[in-house]
């Protein structure tokens, strides 16, 4: 017979597969997996609801006192750049999403245009996740632009109106 456990949050008895381990302090939660996702669900939603552009700002800005990186953005100049380019990736033209999961392709990143130029006003855009791997993983000129050509052509077959031109 499995052991079973009382949860703290819906004082329901449980079975023990129904708690989550935690192996940092060697036993399992006071609430139940369903109330433990409950609460995780509720959490993030309200995190939601902060101001993602100041969750943004806050972020760079310490990574960057910790790299020694130039940060001269405002959360004001993160939100105007956002409307200017009306929530699509400056590299790709696709639609970004400011609340994606990590890693996802669509996810909103701002990204510094010249690396060596930290984060100032001119020198950020608003780039999907995918299009940032592409420019951090791709250190072949050539292969850059084949990869550059490949998107500009199938986009262009579906979405004509777009312009791909590379600004100078």
């Amino acid at each position: 017979m499995e052991e079973t456990r009382t949860c703290s949050k819906c004082n329901e008895v449980k079975p023990i597969s129904g708690f989550f381990w935690r192996s940092d302090i060697g036993k399992y939660r006071g609430a139940c997996k369903d109330c433990h996702n409950l609460y995780m669900l509720n959490h993030k939603a309200s995190a939601r609801q902060e101001d993602v552009f100041d969750q943004v700002f806050r972020r760079k800005r310490s990574h960057c006192r910790t790299q020694g990186k130039i940060f001269e953005v405002t959360k004001h100049c993160l939100k105007n750049l956002w409307d200017e380019q009306s929530g699509k990736c400056a590299v790709l033209g696709i639609e970004i999403d400011l609340y994606a999961p990590k890693f996802d392709d669509h996810k909103a990143t701002l990204d510094q245009i010249i690396p060596n130029q930290g984060y100032t006003i001119g020198n950020v855009a608003w780039v999907s996740w995918l299009a940032n791997r592409i420019k951090s993983n791709c250190t072949d000129p050539e292969v850059f632009l084949k990869v550059a050509d490949y998107v500009r052509e199938t986009n262009l077959k579906e979405q004509p109106e777009f312009d791909f031109s590379f600004p100078n």
